[in-house]
């Protein structure tokens, strides 16, 4: 299935298996760039808050960055460290990235250096989700383990933990307020929970 970012203007960049990344033009529908990527087996794509970097990751384990001011152009950079696919990724600002992974670990990167920064690997399985309003100071993780953990940027640990009984969490969404957290399962089950606590405020299934 495809995978799509949105930026904040007239553009969203998306991803598939035919090793395609295509950015459209919102409002005409048409395809303003395109460019082949190293492999088809993407799972995620990202874009940086300056619009100067896409970024596409999967099965190969590595998050390959291209600029598509230029067609069909190799990537610009590799970040390479995981052990395992990834799964989802994410800017948290221009020059930083965070990966989710099956390696049961998320990292954050130096994009300009290609080098991780931090490791956050207190899940005890696959990572299958990365929040999509992931900032500099936290984001928060899906996992196999049926546990969400809200990390905390800036000193590599794990603030909070949020579980769901035995069921994956394939799907994290935080709230624009930041005062409650939604976890999806794929047992067709959601679960929201307070921040900044481990309190449950409500579960449908």
């Amino acid at each position: 299935l495809p995978a799509k970012t949105f930026q904040e203007s007239n553009s969203i960049i998306s991803v598939a298996q035919d090793g395609k990344m295509i950015r459209w033009d919102t409002s005409s529908g048409l395809k303003t760039a395109i460019s082949t990527l190293n492999t088809t087996w993407i799972m995620s794509c990202c874009w940086s808050s300056d619009s100067h970097l896409q970024g596409a990751a999967g099965l190969d384990n590595v998050l390959c960055f291209y600029n598509l001011k230029y067609n069909d152009a190799p990537p610009l950079r590799i970040l390479e460290g995981h052990d395992g696919y990834i799964s989802a990724c994410r800017f948290p600002s221009s020059h930083q990235v965070v990966t989710a992974s099956g390696d049961k670990t998320a990292r954050l990167w130096d994009v300009n250096t290609a080098h991780t920064i931090t490791v956050f690997d207190k899940h005890t399985g696959d990572i299958f989700s990365l929040d999509k309003t992931v900032t500099p100071q936290t984001f928060t993780t899906g996992s196999s383990d049926n546990t969400a953990k809200k990390w905390d940027v800036r000193t590599g640990k794990c603030v909070n933990s949020y579980e769901v009984e035995n069921h994956d969490i394939a799907g994290v969404a935080t709230h624009p307020s930041e005062t409650c957290c939604l976890l999806i399962c794929n047992a067709v089950k959601v679960t929201i929970y307070k921040l900044n606590s481990s309190m449950l405020k409500m579960r449908m299934s």
